[in-house]
């Protein structure tokens, strides 16, 4: 089926323009549709299918099992169908297995947090080179980001918002993930080290900060702080106050209250918001470019 004629196939639909906003396209010549569901190896498969100027160069088969047993099963079905077809694998770990071809790669791959089992056929014609491997992880990355920004349900000027956040947190990382962590810390060093130590770290990160950013850890960095600085920096002040270390005590409440901005080193927030929107894809950068147009 890879390489043939997508008008040779009926029962296709193409995905809506919503849709193409959290699976873009990377080329102007692609299409994507949704199949009927396929009964393959005993089981149903949920079926996506990308065809380049109207043939077919990948299909992607996914199964939701009801647990990990049967998602176990699912997985060593299709291993040993693909083991009788293609031989030894190229490269096999224990979520994911490839195999090179003639006519392309095939891919199998499961999740056991959430059972999930996946299958991929790729044309030759579409996996030419490890740069275009490296583009295609790259666009995976980018469509798993664009569903959890959709997961989250923001409107345009709450999306715009949150970018701002997280690139305003990960310009000074270190300490922005230290206000629940500095109060305590006061409780068993001098204070003075604790922040030395914090604004070593804001400089060191300078270093990464513009070269790696993580959408998802970025948010689960700020759920972390919004739901323990309070705590930490509570029960700390509260114990040193006790101990008559009122200094440390005072210091503790503030962190969270923006002495940790005190010693951030500055840095360009609007680079990051557009770092980080280039992550996520069409969604976040139309919102972006909205913004750079109104000003």
């Amino acid at each position: 089926m890879l390489d043939a004629n997508i008008g040779d196939l009926r029962g296709l639909k193409e995905l809506s323009a919503t849709d193409y906003l959290a699976l873009p396209k990377r080329f102007s010549d692609e299409q994507i549709f949704k199949a009927p569901v396929l009964r393959f190896l005993g089981h149903k498969w949920k079926i996506t299918i990308g065809a380049r100027a109207g043939y077919i160069r990948k299909i992607f088969a996914e199964n939701a099992p009801l647990d990990r047993g049967q998602a176990e099963a699912i997985f060593s079905g299709a291993r040993a169908y693909w083991l009788r077809q293609l031989g030894k694998p190229s490269e096999e770990s224990f979520s994911r297995i490839i195999w090179d071809a003639e006519f392309g790669n095939v891919i199998i791959a499961r999740r056991d947090s959430v059972p999930f089992v996946s299958l991929a056929l790729t044309s030759r014609l579409e996996v030419h080179s490890h740069s275009d491997q490296k583009t295609a992880r790259a666009l995976s990355q980018m469509i798993r980001n664009s569903g959890f920004i959709l997961r989250l349900g923001l409107s345009e000027p709450q999306l715009l918002r949150w970018l701002w956040l997280r690139a305003a947190e990960w310009a000074n990382l270190p300490s922005f993930v230290s206000q629940p962590i500095v109060p305590i810390l006061f409780i068993f060093f001098y204070w003075p080290f604790v922040l030395a130590g914090v604004f070593a770290l804001d400089v060191l990160w300078t270093f990464v900060r513009y070269r790696y950013v993580n959408v998802r850890a970025a948010s689960y960095v700020a759920n972390f702080v919004t739901f323990t600085k309070w705590p930490a920096a509570i029960g700390s002040a509260i114990f040193l106050f006790v101990h008559h270390r009122s200094l440390a005590a005072i210091l503790a409440i503030a962190w969270p209250l923006g002495l940790s901005g005190l010693v951030a080193v500055p840095g360009q927030i609007g680079r990051l918001q557009k770092l980080f929107a280039k992550k996520i894809g069409h969604i976040a950068e139309r919102v972006i470019q909205g913004t750079s147009a109104v000003a």
